[in-house]
């Protein structure tokens, strides 16, 4: 459900209530802290209104975790590659051609 707007400012800008307000700022607070707008939407109450369960919460935070997990792992790969690119830059400075640039071309 989007926040009710309750006016428009002089510069029409949209006003929020406080409850609205508040709202966005969970919203914002949950998506700083990796939670995807689906989680935030069951984070926000279950289909009968209510608050969810610690126990859905701890689904939510668990698959997080997991994709977090996945993540770095996939940057410390893309970190192990680009560590032994830039030393071929290094050992290579005074060649024509990037060695890096031309196996990238080849790809």
């Amino acid at each position: 459900m989007p926040p009710r707007i309750t006016s428009r400012s002089t510069g029409n800008y949209r006003l929020y209530s406080d409850e609205s307000l508040k709202k966005l700022m969970f919203i914002r607070a949950a998506q700083a802290i990796g939670f995807t707008l689906e989680d935030i939407k069951s984070l926000l109450a279950t289909e009968s209104g209510r608050t969810p369960t610690c126990g859905s919460v701890q689904n939510l935070i668990e698959t997080r975790l997991t994709d977090i997990e996945d993540k770095r792992k996939d940057l410390r790969h893309v970190r192990k590659v680009l560590t032994s690119a830039l030393q071929q830059c290094q050992q290579n400075q005074k060649s024509d051609r990037c060695h890096v640039v031309t196996e990238l071309q080849a790809k």
